[in-house]
């Protein structure tokens, strides 16, 4: 129990912190969302991130969309969203 709570708090705070350094950095704001261990909350950040990226600067969000291994999930909806 202790431990979800600490993977919970964690997850948590990536979540806070890839979105504040999504303006500066967003691959490495994308490599802290890929840390989050539950996968619903990971995706959901993950597909945010990249959706923000994609409408700042599409051409780089597109390359490294093209080049991650994500899940079908976020695949879906990204393509889905036209991202």
């Amino acid at each position: 129990m202790k431990q979800q709570l600490a993977n919970e708090a964690t997850d948590h705070l990536r979540s806070v912190a890839a979105c504040a350094l999504l303006k500066s950095n967003p691959e490495d704001t994308l490599t802290m969302a890929s840390r989050v261990s539950d996968s619903t909350r990971r995706d959901d950040l993950l597909v945010r991130v990249l959706g923000q990226w994609a409408r700042e600067d599409p051409a780089a969000a597109q390359v490294w969309i093209a080049q991650a291994k994500l899940s079908p999930d976020v695949a879906g909806r990204l393509a889905i969203s036209g991202k």
